[in-house]
């Protein structure tokens, strides 16, 4: 595996780590540290789509009040390149962070 995207996954993890220490009031800041301007949530309704700004306040902060203990289990954390035999086409993801 590239040093690239062991650094990414390990970013991506520290992120989820984040999110699960955070109280309501450092949510924002995590979500600011770790994701960019453009980034584009998507969620289960009646949640749905929403922009980075609007993650906090209307998702994590609301779910974390109302489940004070809530634990997050990861079983399975899958990330690499998607390819297909004789298919070099990229993701967005892929082209921006060199995977």
């Amino acid at each position: 595996m590239s040093d690239v995207l062991q650094r990414a996954k390990e970013t991506v993890l520290h992120f989820y780590q984040c999110i699960d220490d955070a109280c309501d009031e450092q949510i924002d800041w995590v979500i600011n540290e770790y994701c960019c301007d453009s980034y584009h949530w998507r969620g289960c309704h009646p949640f749905n789509e929403l922009a980075a700004h609007d993650v906090s306040k209307t998702f994590w902060q609301p779910l974390k009040t109302a489940f004070r203990h809530l634990q997050r289990r990861q079983d399975v954390f899958i990330a690499g390149l998607n390819q297909v035999e004789d298919n070099d086409k990229q993701t967005g993801d892929e082209k921006r962070f060199g995977w």
